[in-house]
């Protein structure tokens, strides 16, 4: 006897159909799949930025066999300027990914894909690697008129909408990377931040405390000049800023440079021993005026040039009673050593030592 023969059909379809509960899985089996470094790590393509990913082993325990890369799980931030390679990383690690069996997608809030890139970097990879329909790229666009209601005064201000709008989408982000056991990167721009210390200063354009504390990884793009073959050659240069959720003590901690191909981004290798030993100063102190070997009008060097003299002869000439009015002032007689004085005291009333005191 069976549940539908005691309590019959349900004739009013109260069960969703095609509804299936999750397998059971062992947790012997979930905590090897977690401590899988194969399935944990998604390459970059670079080598170098690979292992500068990878986190720091504790002390006395075996050496890791993975080959690092961004981890699965979590949110990273790759950010800097236009042209540094943002987008050719990310293509890289999507046609790498690809590569591996997964699948990719692709969110552009700023313009469409360009899928013939992807295509290329792709047919850079063993093809017979590569699984069947990977490389379609679907694109739908949601279209919308631009006209809105009419806004009330009343609400939260423009700074607290934003807020509310970084929260909900940094909680969904992670929800999706936790959930889906998914690596989700973000590209972003940069803004300009003025600082009394160090001038203006380039920093990620989403800026926010909520932001600050999804983002578990954070890599900064640029580009610099390096040695090649005795020449000055520019690279793009790919550096670690934080990584699972600490930033280093310095800016940046560990670098990869790369230069940007038809067929994807390629390791570059540059001649460290060529580089200046002595690096040049960021920020320099004030000068002092004698550092300068300026001369300023007016200052206390006048004596150099003559001009305190001719001051001091077209002066004119004391009063009378310019002389002596020090002593009458302060009851004492100065300068009995000068032979003026000597004679003169010599003819007045009384007899007075040199060096005695006058009373009054």
């Amino acid at each position: 006897m069976d549940y539908h023969s005691i309590h019959g059909h349900d004739v009013s379809s109260f069960d969703i159909a095609g509804t299936h509960r999750l397998p059971t899985v062992q947790a012997s089996q979930a905590l090897n799949e977690l401590q899988d470094d194969g399935n944990l790590y998604l390459s970059t393509g670079l080598e170098e930025l690979d292992q500068a990913l990878l986190p720091p082993l504790p002390a006395g325990s075996p050496g890791s066999t993975s080959v690092g890369g961004i981890k699965r799980g979590q949110i990273t931030e790759i950010w800097g300027p236009s042209g540094t390679g943002k987008t050719a990383v990310s293509i890289q690690l999507a046609a790498n990914s690809i590569h591996n069996g997964n699948d990719v997608v692709w969110i552009d809030c700023f313009q469409e894909m360009d899928v013939s890139r992807l295509e290329n970097v792709l047919a850079s990879i063993a093809e017979d690697a590569v699984p069947d329909g990977s490389t379609r790229a679907e694109q739908p666009a949601a279209s919308r008129d631009g006209k809105t209601g009419p806004k009330s005064n009343k609400g939260p201000t423009a700074s607290t909408k934003r807020l509310q709008g970084l929260q909900f989408i940094i909680n969904a982000l992670q929800k999706v990377a936790a959930t889906k056991n998914c690596a989700v990167v973000v590209s972003s721009q940069c803004a300009t931040r003025m600082q009394s210390e160090h001038g203006a200063t380039l920093v990620p354009a989403v800026n926010a405390s909520v932001w600050e504390q999804g983002i578990s990884t954070r890599i900064v793009m640029f580009r610099d000049w390096a040695w090649k073959n005795g020449a000055l050659v520019s690279i793009f240069v790919a550096g670690l800023q934080k990584l699972d959720g600490k930033s280093g003590y310095d800016a940046i901690e560990r670098v990869a440079a790369f230069n940007i191909t038809r067929t994807g981004i390629a390791r570059v290798e540059c001649d460290a021993s060529n580089a200046p030993v002595e690096p040049a100063d960021v920020v320099r102190g004030k000068r002092k005026l004698e550092q300068t070997d300026l001369e300023v009008p007016d200052s206390q060097d006048d004596e150099d040039y003559g001009w305190a003299d001719d001051d001091e002869a077209a002066l004119p000439a004391p009063p009378p009673q310019w002389q002596g009015s020090e002593d009458v002032l302060l009851g004492q007689e100065l300068g009995r050593g000068d032979d003026g004085r000597d004679e003169e005291e010599d003819a007045c009333e009384g007899s007075h030592t040199p060096s005695s005191e006058a009373t009054y």
